[in-house]
């Protein structure tokens, strides 16, 4: 119980911080996960808040986020993808991301006009807090029998690529960003 409300005294003081009224009305990518809902009950004026909701078809999850916007007061729209939704928004993708991002992350990328047009101080995504709560930043594994993956994880050995596989460049590139990512593991432990 201690360190879960260590942990909800932290997720509150995080989103104030990035919430003050000066910075403008605060926007939550809302679905119906734990993620997404802890950034909006977090908030301390939710009925200021704007959700928005993107899906591809209506879904279990799409009314969640309804009945979570409604329960906080809070504003909420819904925004459908097309099917063509990421390739159509590829170009931009690769253009923000410098291309270090997979096409199918660029959930927001096609929306970025209407975004926009909200008029919005912070948008907040729950995504980091949903890997964290899915333990993937953790270097796990699952152990496998032939091709088949147990439903269970142990730790693995470290490794920069914690969820999404980073793709090798040719040497000495490749040893270069293994150098510079090693320095900044080593200096973010150093700053802890």
């Amino acid at each position: 119980p201690e360190l879960v409300e260590e942990l909800a005294t932290a997720w509150r003081q995080a989103v104030r911080l990035r919430t003050h009224d000066f910075l403008g009305k605060p926007g939550v990518l809302l679905s119906g996960g734990a993620d997404s809902r802890g950034m909006l009950f977090a908030l301390e004026n939710r009925s200021r808040a704007a959700c928005i909701t993107f899906y591809d078809e209506p879904n279990p999850e799409l009314a969640t986020a309804r009945r979570l916007a409604s329960a906080a007061g809070a504003e909420h729209q819904a925004w459908q993808r097309d099917p063509e939704f990421y390739g159509e928004s590829a170009a931009e993708t690769v253009r923000i991301s410098g291309g270090t991002w997979s096409l199918a992350h660029g959930h927001q990328t096609g929306f970025l006009d209407r975004l926009d047009g909200l008029g919005l101080g912070t948008l907040m995504t729950g995504c980091c807090a949903d890997w964290m709560f899915k333990g993937l930043s953790f270097n796990r594994q699952a152990p496998g029998i032939l091709r088949w993956k147990l439903p269970v994880t142990r730790l693995a050995r470290f490794a920069h690529e914690h969820y999404v596989p980073h793709y090798r460049l040719r040497a000495p590139w490749q040893a270069a960003i293994v150098q510079r990512l090693g320095a900044w593991a080593l200096a973010a432990t150093v700053l802890q």
